[in-house]
């Protein structure tokens, strides 16, 4: 194949611009940077597209104007971004038969984070860490500019620093030649351009998108505090900016396993369960977003302490104590975030196992299905749901019956979701002065603000909003205007709001308009289904006999709420306790059929025939209100 040559010769002017020497190795011919003078004599980059050349043509069927090509539009819509070279200016040039795009930016000066892992060995925690902040921020704006796509060729040497001795002052991604919407089956440049160690699993089937760039954000990271491994030759070729190249016969595999061989020895728990999310096979198993993933690394400690931070304001890491570095392996690539979060909470062993998420509700796939459509999914896949203009309920009002598990079904959706949660009762935002349940309503907020992405869930929120009237004190008025103040919109700060409510009908009718309340889903008595899920759940983990027909019980069970089953099953269970110690036997009776049919028969429904009246005829209002489509009616259970 003939080679194509150069653009541009060194030594020769262009645009007004002299060409003091080529920097990029790779696009020869149809993409090429140069490091040039302006009239002036300052350093610039110099970029040139030759626009004739197919991979910038067939997007628009002609390329006529350097906008046209999307690497320059997209630095100039956004010239104030930090940790990029800035923009300067663009144009088209005619150069003997080719007509060719440039585009200006400031000259980055700095070595490679590549060729500096190799000088040092490592890169220090915090250094690390805030390298890794200041790319996604990068990122946030690419995939945002590309539709959930990416920059798709990060990797430590397209990342530039500057290091004033141990003082780390500049970080610069570069190299954005293949910067694109997410892209599956046919891929708009040559992937052999790609650094092998940085290239996700499903890049090699040709399918990239935003989350092939944190995989490769997150082997970046380990590359910076682990360094090279030993199969990587120190002797390396040199490229055109003197920067270091690997050798053509590392792959990513290779690559992957030598840097974990590293990892299960020497790195922390923590940054195990991390990187493992981040670089994990499956491209939806990996962090949902970039500000997800640098929430995480930012969590880990401060282990290296001779390396300072002096580019931004703000601690690069953050709320851990010390982490003890273990010599087992760490967990593989199913480590999810809710290893990673239980690993930094205190919470006691026993307690460990129950914080699931909608594992804990049994039946009720319509409402599971809604809480992901309209919510869960919206937040776990940002970049895409964004490319839609979708966003997530600014809040979602449970209401129903007591005892049908509105608080747990709200509590299961953010575990599900996810993200950091916290459920608000009344008494949390009581005070004995006046105006101090105003000020502890607004600190809520601004806690959850301060920890976005974030869900707060108000339990009992009639209480909290009721109807103001003339029978409110001032201080309560305010209270409920402070509440709605605080709620408009609250989703476009990362405050995302679930209530529940027993009596919907006293809430303020201010709260129940978009922009506050978005939806309100009403959760009813359990069905048939879900039931005979419940019995099966509430039993699942106590002796019982054989032939236990659920069937049966969902039956014997109807307009039984959630809590009256579990009620039932609780009651037999002290029974059989009971018979067991005073017969002094060795091992625990089992739960039989005819002692939990015995129980369901002694026990009443806790809704009376009036009641579940009242609420269907409140269903209808509701719906009414707000315009909806009929749904079936859904329920929770749970098991204590």
């Amino acid at each position: 194949m003939k080679r194509k040559k150069s653009i541009l010769t060194r030594g020769h002017h262009f645009e007004g611009y002299y060409i003091v020497e080529k920097l990029s190795i790779r696009h020869r011919g149809v993409r090429e940077v140069y490091r040039a003078l302006d009239g002036l004599g300052a350093e610039v980059a110099l970029t040139v597209f030759d626009i004739s050349a197919p991979r910038y043509a067939a997007g628009t069927g002609s390329c006529n104007q350097a906008d046209d090509i999307p690497e320059v539009r997209f630095f100039k819509q956004n010239s104030g971004l930090e940790c990029v070279a800035q923009y300067l200016d663009s144009g088209i040039a005619q150069r003997g038969k080719r007509k060719l795009a440039w585009m200006t930016q400031r000259f980055v000066d700095g070595k490679s984070l590549d060729e500096e892992i190799r000088h040092r060995g490592n890169i220090g925690i915090a250094d690390a860490t805030l390298i890794i902040r200041r790319v996604a921020e990068v990122m946030e704006t690419v995939t945002s500019f590309t539709n959930a796509g990416g920059h798709y060729n990060i990797s430590t040497g397209n990342i530039i620093v500057n290091f004033d001795g141990d003082t780390l002052t500049d970080v610069r991604l570069i190299g954005f030649a293949n910067m694109g919407h997410p892209c599956s089956g046919i891929v708009p440049f040559d992937v052999i351009d790609l650094d092998p160690r940085y290239r996700a699993k499903e890049t090699f089937s040709d399918e990239f998108s935003y989350r092939s760039d944190i995989y490769s954000l997150g082997m970046v990271f380990l590359t910076m505090v682990l360094g090279h491994p030993d199969c990587i030759p120190s002797s390396t070729f040199i490229n055109y900016a003197g920067n270091p190249m690997i050798p053509s016969d590392i792959t990513s595999e290779g690559y992957y396993k030598a840097m974990w061989n590293e990892a299960d020895q020497n790195a922390s728990y923590m940054i195990g369960l991390i990187m493992h999310k981040a670089t994990a096979d499956s491209a939806r198993r990996r962090f949902s977003s970039y500000r997800q993933f640098v929430d995480f690394v930012g969590r880990i400690n401060k282990k290296d302490k001779t390396s300072t931070v002096s580019i931004v304001s703000t601690t690069a890491v953050s709320v851990f104590d010390a982490f003890t570095p273990r010599h087992t392996a760490v967990p593989g690539p199913d480590a999810e975030i809710k290893q990673i979060e239980s690993s930094e909470r205190v919470i006691p062993k026993n307690q460990r196992a129950k914080k699931r998420g909608f594992e804990e509700v049994a039946g009720m796939e319509d409402v599971k299905s809604l809480f992901r459509r309209d919510f869960i999914n919206i937040l776990q896949n940002p970049y895409i749901a964004e490319a839609y203009d979708i966003k997530p309920s600014n809040c979602t009002l449970l209401y129903g019956p007591a005892g049908c598990g509105k608080t747990l079904i709200a509590e299961c959706a953010a575990r599900e979701a996810g993200l950091k949660y916290k459920v608000v009762k009344p008494s949390d935002l009581g005070s004995p002065y006046i105006h101090g349940s105003q000020i502890k309503i607004a600190e809520t907020f601004q806690e959850a603000e301060n920890n976005a992405p974030m869900i707060l869930i108000f339990d009992e929120f009639d209480a909290l909003i009721p109807k103001r009237t003339d029978e409110l004190s001032e201080h309560q008025a305010g209270e409920i205007n402070e509440l709605l103040t605080q709620l408009n919109n609250c989703a476009s700060r990362g405050i995302y709001v679930l209530a529940t409510s027993n009596r919907p009908q006293i809430l303020d009718p201010a709260v129940l308009r978009t922009g506050r309340v978005d939806r309100s889903i009403y959760v009813g008595l359990p069905d048939f289904q879900a039931r005979k899920e419940l019995f099966k759940l509430c039993l699942s983990n106590r002796p019982k006999a054989m032939g236990i027909d659920y069937d049966a019980l969902a039956e014997a069970t109807d307009t039984f709420t959630c809590s009256d089953i579990t009620y039932i099953v609780e009651e037999a269970s002290r029974q059989c306790f009971e018979e067991t110690v005073n017969e002094g036997l060795s091992s625990p009776l089992p739960l039989s059929m005819k002692k939990i049919l015995t129980i369901v028969n002694a026990t009443h429904s806790s809704i009376t025939p009036e009641q579940r009246k009242e609420f269907q005829e409140l269903k209808a209002k509701m719906e009414n209100r707000q315009g909806a489509i009929e749904r079936k009616k859904v329920g929770f259970a749970t098991a204590r």
